[in-house]
């Protein structure tokens, strides 16, 4: 999939079927999300098309401060989840502390910001 969507000539060109590799993507996308609504209805005996609307921003957030170029770029699962793991953490500290859901996004928005312009200082300075 990294190679697709790097680069999708290069991909044909080496024999990847790129239009058999996106159809796979979206299918397992839908099979994850068919896995967590069954999960939520059997938990919560209800289900709502935005019932986890606010955890959108906590998912871009943490793929942000792992690093991960959203126009392309390298990415790590591992550091995807670590950086979840600190969100989620973050996020639960501050609910804790009785922080309003205004100040909990506003501190959040400022955590990617400075972790967006940490990576991109690092990666300046790799390059060169």
């Amino acid at each position: 999939m990294m190679l697709i969507g790097s680069n999708r000539r290069a991909a044909v060109a080496s024999g990847l079927s790129v239009r058999k590799a996106s159809v796979s993507a979206f299918v397992l996308s839908a099979l994850g999300a068919t896995v967590v609504a069954l999960l939520t209805v059997a938990q919560f005996n209800r289900s709502a098309g935005d019932q986890f609307g606010g955890l959108t921003f906590d998912a871009l957030a943490a793929v942000l401060v792992a690093g991960t170029a959203i126009m392309g770029g390298d990415g790590s699962p591992v550091r995807t989840a670590l950086a979840a793991i600190l969100i989620a953490t973050l996020g639960n500290i501050m609910v804790l502390h009785g922080f309003e859901y205004g100040t909990r996004l506003t501190i959040l928005g400022v955590a990617v910001v400075l972790a967006v312009a940490t990576f991109h200082l690092l990666r300046g300075r790799r390059s060169e």
